[in-house]
Order: structure tokens, then C-alpha cells, then sequence
């Protein structure tokens, strides 16, 4: 019995003598890849968060009213989130940056040293900041897929929108139509004017009920001319407030305060529209009235 119990002893004093080690290479590649696999998972995921939210910011939806008012607080919660994992990273980060300063030049690192206890405080911390970074992520996923949710049940199947390049090739079509009247009752008015003043010397006399009728006809034709002229002012007006107002957009959504701009012009091409109408037919008119006069008297 005694002599184990010195046995004892002697592999007490041995164990209590020994000098345990870990070389820096190894724990440095331990916690490289914990750091590079925190950096990449964690970024993947917050670019998809910030896509979601660009995403959805770019309706430049009001924030003032519901639905609207409360995506941006869940929006802002998110935010948040976000900012508690990115100094978690930061942290993980600084700790690595933090041992590789303290284990600078030793190709091991051992038992009973400074640089073992701050090894030991590394460890558990990196351990730690990785767990509660894991428990900030799975909740900011699960509020990103409840802001996900909430958008496409209360906001997208209420939000309209329209294509900017969509209203500026109406803007030019229009413009296009107001060309082609302009150059048709150019046309009519230089061939009437030229015929009723032939015609008015020559039957003023005998006539001059029907030469009359012909003046006044030609006064129309040019009144709806200087119609013509206003409508293409205000047609260059409304198309340089809307590209002003749209700039850099490719498209305008309902719930954004922009929508008033949407609605005003696409009052304003109807009601251009409209008018261009109401000018044809009369242009037409009054030329087929002109026409019957004219050959009435040859």
C-alpha cells in the first residue's frame, strides 16, 4: 500500500512539472477558417438582406400611412439587427487580428505563459461572439422573411406602376401626330389661300355669300393653326416637367409621393390627345365645306 502511494506522488510532481504547448501555426489556422467562414456566410446574407430592402425602397413608398408605416418599422427593426451583426463580425474579427499580435514570432505557444492565458480568453471568446453572431442571424431571417411576407400580402397587390420609357414614347407619339396635323393644314392653307383669293376676284360680284363663306373658312383653318402652336407648348412642358421629375427612373410607383406627377400627366396626354382630335375634325371639316363651296362655283 505504501508504495503506491509514492507512486502516486511521484506522477503528481511529474504531471504537475510538465509543460503543455500548442504550436501558433495550428491554432492559427483553426481560427483563420472560423473567421473566414464567419466573413463569407455573414456577408452572403446581409447583401441579401440589403438587396431586399434597395429592393423595396425603391417604390419610395410613403411612410407616413399603413401598410406603408409599418414595413418601415420592421424595416428599421431589420436595420438594427444588421448593424448588432456587424459588430459582432467586427469583434470576431478584432480578436483574430488581436491573437496573431500577441502570438507574433512563436512557432508555439505554452502552458503557464501570457500568451497561453490570452490564447485561453481568445478561445472562449471567438466561441462566445460565433454563437451569439448564429443567434442575431437567425433573427434577423426570421424577420426579413416576415417584412418579405407582410410586403407581398398588404403592399404589392395595392402598388400600380408606370414605365417611364412607356410615357415618353407616348409623349413622343403624340408629338409625332401634332407634326403630321401641323404639316397637313399647312398644306390646306397655302392650296386655299391661293384659291380663294383667285376666286374671290373673280366672283366677289355674282357671289359674294359664298366668297365670304370662304374668308371665314380660311380664318378658321388658321385659328385652329395657332391651336396647334399652344398644344405643342404645353405638350414641351409637360415633357420636360415629367423627364425632370423622373430622372434616372425607369419606373414610378403608387404608393411613392411621385404618383400626383403620373396622374397629372396622364390627364395631360388624354386630354392633348383630345384636343389634336377636335382639331382634325374640324380642319377636316371645314376643308370639305370649302371644297363644296369652291365647286359650286366653277
Amino acid at each position: 500500500m505504501q508504495r503506491f502511494t509514492h507512486i502516486s506522488i511521484l506522477l503528481l510532481v511529474l504531471l504537475s512539472s510538465c509543460t503543455l504547448y500548442t504550436t501558433t501555426s495550428e491554432v492559427d489556422a483553426q481560427l483563420k477558417s472560423t473567421v473566414a467562414s464567419v466573413n463569407s456566410n455573414s456577408s452572403s446574407f446581409l447583401t441579401k438582406v440589403a438587396d431586399m430592402e434597395k429592393e423595396y425602397l425603391a417604390l419610395k413608398c410613403k411612410t407616413d400611412v399603413a401598410p406603408y408605416s409599418v414595413a418601415k418599422t420592421k424595416l428599421e427593426a431589420i436595420d438594427e439587427e444588421v448593424k448588432q451583426m456587424n459588430r459582432l463580425r467586427t469583434e470576431i474579427n478584432n480578436e483574430y487580428a488581436n491573437f496573431t499580435s500577441y502570438s507574433k514570432g512563436q512557432s508555439k505557444i505554452s502552458s503557464g505563459t501570457d500568451e497561453w492565458k490570452k490564447l485561453k480568453g481568445t478561445k472562449k471568446k471567438m466561441k462566445s461572439l460565433v454563437g451569439e453572431l448564429q443567434e442575431k442571424g437567425n433573427k434577423t431571417v426570421k424577420s426579413a422573411t416576415d417584412f418579405n411576407q407582410y410586403v407581398a400580402e398588404n403592399i404589392v397587390p395595392n402598388v400600380q406602376y408606370c414605365d417611364v420609357n412607356a410615357f415618353n414614347a407616348k409623349f413622343s407619339q403624340i408629338q409625332t401626330n401634332l407634326e403630321k396635323n401641323e404639316q397637313e393644314l399647312i398644306a390646306h392653307l397655302k392650296k386655299y389661300e391661293t384659291q380663294v383669293s383667285r376666286i374671290t376676284l373673280r366672283f366677289n360680284g355674282n357671289s359674294p355669300e359664298k366668297c365670304e363663306a370662304l374668308k371665314v373658312d380660311l380664318s378658321k383653318l388658321n385659328e385652329e393653326k395657332n391651336k396647334l402652336a399652344k398644344i405643342r407648348v404645353l405638350i414641351e412642358q409637360s415633357t420636360k416637367t415629367f423627364s425632370n421629375q423622373t430622372n434616372g427612373k425607369t419606373k414610378v410607383y403608387s404608393c411613392s409621393n411621385e404618383w400626383e406627377s403620373v396622374n397629372k400627366v396622364t390627364n395631360d396626354l388624354q386630354n392633348y390627345q383630345n384636343d389634336l382630335s377636335a382639331i382634325q375634325a374640324s380642319v377636316q371639316g371645314l376643308v370639305q365645306h370649302m371644297q363644296t363651296v369652291i365647286d359650286s362655283l366653277k
